[in-house]
Order: C-alpha cells, then sequence, then structure tokens
C-alpha cells in the first residue's frame, strides 16, 4: 500500500513569533550576556527540548456513516486545541451547521474541546502519531 503525502494544517501565524530579532549574534563563547530586555521571551514559552517536534502527525480515521477523508494524516500544532481541529475538519467535510461530529482518543473516550492535542499525544500517542477517529454520531463513551 502507498504511503499518503502528509498535509499540513494551516494556522495563523503566533504573534509572539515575530522572527529571531533582538537576538545577539555570534557563537555563546564570545557573546557577553545581555540583560533581559522587556521584549525577552518569558520561561513559559521557551521552545520545547530538540526531541520534542512543534508539530503531531494525526491519524484521522471515519467511523460509520461519516465521510471518508481523501487525507488522512495531518500535522498540527501541539497547541491547537480539540476544538480548533473539529472546526477545521467540519470545514473540511463541509458538514453543515445541524450536524455534530465527535472526536475519540483509542476509540475509547471524548476528549475535552479545550484539550490541546499536544497533551493528547504525549499520553496516547504511539509510533510517532496521535490516531483518532471521527463520526458523526457518538460511538463510544
Amino acid at each position: 500500500m502507498a504511503e499518503e503525502p502528509e498535509a499540513v494544517l494551516p494556522l495563523p501565524p503566533l504573534a509572539a513569533a515575530a522572527g529571531g530579532e533582538g537576538l545577539p549574534e555570534g557563537s555563546p563563547e564570545t557573546a557577553t550576556p545581555e540583560p533581559p530586555s522587556s521584549a525577552a521571551v518569558s520561561p513559559g514559552t521557551e521552545e520545547p527540548p530538540g526531541d520534542t517536534k512543534k508539530k503531531i502527525d494525526i491519524l484521522l480515521k471515519a467511523v460509520g456513516d461519516t465521510p471518508i477523508m481523501k487525507t488522512k494524516k495531518w500535522a498540527v500544532e501541539r497547541t491547537r486545541t480539540i476544538q480548533g481541529f473539529i472546526d477545521f475538519i467540519r470545514k473540511f467535510l463541509k458538514l453543515m451547521a445541524s450536524e455534530q461530529l465527535f472526536i475519540y482518543v483509542n476509540q475509547s473516550f471524548a476528549p475535552s474541546p479545550d484539550q490541546e492535542v499536544g497533551t493528547l499525544y504525549e499520553c496516547f500517542g504511539s509510533d510517532g502519531k496521535l490516531v483518532l477517529h471521527y463520526c458523526k454520531s457518538q460511538a463510544w463513551g
């Protein structure tokens, strides 16, 4: 079976990611320490370590009578919420406003709409991806 191309979920740019402006040039050995400015990045918004990816691979599987998406594998930012991802799938499938869409993890439970994809991946991801099932009617949980 041929491997499908990976699609990247388009997201608006973050205001905090304004480029590398204000960063000192040169090697760390020759750079003199400077006091942090008010525009410096706070400790809570530092980049994760090198082994942590900024985007999560999500494999989507249809359940029941829900339309099957041609693109099943998506790269989604870690900070994307489940509700934002549901909105994207609803728009992609062209569902009417009256139609519901349910997302399930491990074919067992529906994550909270404000849950971040990165947290779900850390807890339930395997083989480098997070598998989510989607359907138009309640299936599990």
